[in-house]
């Protein structure tokens, strides 16, 4: 089997994620928030790559992830919901390849009614 990079813009590596949406939200304890947390996937020529694991983690505060990891679509987008605890959230999306990439999702904020 031969791999190529025909068709993908660029080397098909995944260099690159950037957050899309979902920064800078507030709702409710414990329930999702009303936004997907949305990152993209790119190679070194800003060429979108499907199939690539997105990794996502809680690094401070407390809620539920809907998954720890998700793979992207052809426009090279991946998305979770967060459910935030009481007070700030901060989430991680990154992703492996030789060139380690992360963004970080803050200001997730869940209020207590």
């Amino acid at each position: 089997v031969q791999l190529t990079n025909e068709g993908l813009g660029g080397d098909g590596l995944p260099t690159e994620i950037v957050l899309v949406s979902g920064d800078g939200q507030s709702g409710p304890a414990g329930s999702p928030l009303a936004a997907p947390l949305v990152v993209r996937v790119t190679d070194a020529a800003s060429a979108a790559l499907g199939g690539v694991t997105v990794h996502w983690s809680l690094l401070s505060g407390s809620g539920a992830l809907s998954a720890t990891s998700t793979v992207t679509d052809a426009s090279g987008l991946a998305q979770i919901t967060f459910s935030p605890g009481s007070g700030g959230s901060v989430v991680k999306a990154y992703i492996d390849s030789y060139v380690f990439r992360y963004v970080y999702f803050t200001s997730l904020t869940g209020v207590v009614p």
